[in-house]
């Protein structure tokens, strides 16, 4: 006698699992570095090797995408300081 039904809530979707990434093969700066330090690395530094040539090798495409127009060029303030 005077009972309400409760309302439910509706059944939450299952999130996907997460798929981890296949390892990247390493790109050429790191295939390099690998050749000549990887005899005197572990495995986790060998990791942070590829992580670390591969930012550089990301930082210096992003670089080469800016267009410099003809007559510009990187700013350069030389100041002699006197203490």
């Amino acid at each position: 006698l005077g009972q309400s039904a409760a309302p439910t809530a509706a059944p939450s979707p299952t999130p996907a699992p997460a798929t981890t990434p296949a390892p990247a093969e390493p790109g050429p700066l790191a295939r390099a570095a690998r050749e000549r330090f990887g005899k005197f690395l572990a495995p986790e530094e060998l990791k942070m090797l590829d992580d670390e040539m591969a930012a550089i090798e990301r930082r210096g495409a992003r670089l080469k995408e800016v267009v410099l127009k003809n007559g510009e060029e990187p700013s350069t303030d030389f100041r002699v300081s006197r203490t």
